[in-house]
């Protein structure tokens, strides 16, 4: 009987923690859009898109990268659109229009 009941709190236990990790989970998809896997609740483990996004190490949110970030090339991005181009480091380089980033003109 004593076994039993051991086996049955068992079950029971690991019943509840699949139930916390998968509404842990839950709860961190659903507070981050560009959130792919999470580590907690609020803590974010991987983006869904790791070219055009990145972990947030201050706030473990996924967050969208800046057009540095996203290009070496290029020095400083659009005050209304942070993941284009204004401005490349180089002189030789200009912010191609179709793509946001800096290129060799041709």
């Amino acid at each position: 009987m004593r076994v039993q009941m051991r086996v049955g709190a068992m079950l029971l236990a690991l019943l509840l923690a699949t139930t916390m990790e998968a509404h842990a989970t839950n709860v961190c998809l659903a507070s981050n859009s560009l959130c792919g896997t999470c580590k907690t609740t609020s803590v974010c483990a991987t983006c869904k898109d790791p070219t055009r996004a990145m972990v947030d190490k201050s706030t473990g949110r996924c967050r969208l990268k800046t057009c540095t970030e996203l290009d070496g090339r290029c020095k400083s991005c659009e005050a209304d659109a942070p993941s284009v181009c204004a401005e490349c480091w180089s002189e030789f380089d200009m912010v191609n229009p179709k793509t946001g980033k800096c290129d060799v003109p041709s």
